[in-house]
């Protein structure tokens, strides 16, 4: 007797052998693990710390470009995260994760080869690029996981702001390199890296999800947060290049808080009361325990 042949239904093609969540304990475990490594490395880029050693500085070079240059990867960052934000509603997750912590193992390798302001600038772009990659990176990562991972990443990039000057002068103990300040933390970039090596595989193995649509509302937030944050990395530039007033400088700062009140303003109910939050947080707490960790 011929037996028919078994017809799939187009919903269990559609998804497929490997849509199953297998492991997701594992999956949870190794993006923990990840966003303990990867938060710190990220915010540890912000702090420009080569003033410490400036007396390790060789005589022939430039050393107030230097200072000019290592001071760059601030002004990449804040380009990169509202961008990389908007990206990533196209983009898959584990591709950026991957992509942020490559920059920064690259911009890592090549610091101990660095010798000119020029090339120490490029460097601290891409230290800025792939931090800027990360936090949202993985944000987005956490926020598609159970709520112990949400809350760890908070926790996390919580911690690495408020301790990011003491984590930027940490390594420069003792040291006998200035290009130390271009990668303080070699072995952490390289485990940070593994992990999002092994996360990738595990969301290969786990299955491709659906990406969400962008909402036409979020994405011109998102784009709308670039523009504040491109002007404050111009300026940021300017001031260091052009040597501004200090009284011009402030009244740029208080315009640029003004600014960041006024995007804060304009978002969902809900989140308003937590983006004037992290505005406070930045420009008070944040400079306040950098002075305080400054030894």
């Amino acid at each position: 007797m011929a037996v028919p042949p078994i017809q799939r239904s187009p919903k269990a093609a559609a998804a497929g052998p490997t849509s199953e969540v297998r492991f997701p304990w594992l999956l949870d475990a190794v993006l923990g693990l990840l966003i303990v490594a990867a938060l710190p490395l990220a915010i540890v880029a912000i702090p420009n710390t080569v003033s410490i050693v400036a007396d390790l500085l060789p005589s022939d070079i430039d050393r107030i470009g230097l200072m000019r240059a290592h001071g760059l990867a601030l002004p990449a960052m804040l380009l990169a995260v509202p961008l990389a934000a908007v990206a990533l509603r196209r983009m898959k997750v584990a591709h950026v994760l991957v992509g942020g912590l490559a920059l920064l193992a690259v911009a890592d390798a090549a610091g101990g080869y660095a010798g000119s302001a020029f090339l120490v600038g490029v460097l601290r772009v891409l230290h800025g690029v792939g931090a800027g990659l990360l936090v949202p990176a993985t944000l987005v990562a956490a926020w598609e996981r159970p709520r112990w991972v949400r809350a760890l990443w908070t926790g996390m990039l919580a911690r690495s702001l408020v301790s990011a000057q003491a984590l930027a002068l940490w390594p420069l103990a003792g040291v006998r390199s200035w290009r130390i300040t271009l990668q303080p933390y070699p072995m952490l970039t390289g485990i940070a890296l593994a992990l999002a090596a092994g996360y990738f595989l595990l969301w290969l193995v786990r299955g491709e999800q659906a990406t969400p649509k962008p909402r036409a509302k979020e994405g011109n937030r998102l784009l709308l947060a670039a523009v504040p944050a491109a002007v404050i990395a111009f300026v940021a530039i300017s001031t260091a290049q052009e040597n501004w007033d200090s009284g011009l400088v402030v009244i740029v700062a208080g315009l640029a808080i003004a600014a960041m009140l006024a995007l804060a303003s304009i978002g969902s109910t809900e989140g308003r009361t937590w983006a004037y939050v992290m505005v406070a947080i930045g420009t008070v707490v944040l400079p306040t325990v950098a002075q305080v960790t400054y030894v």
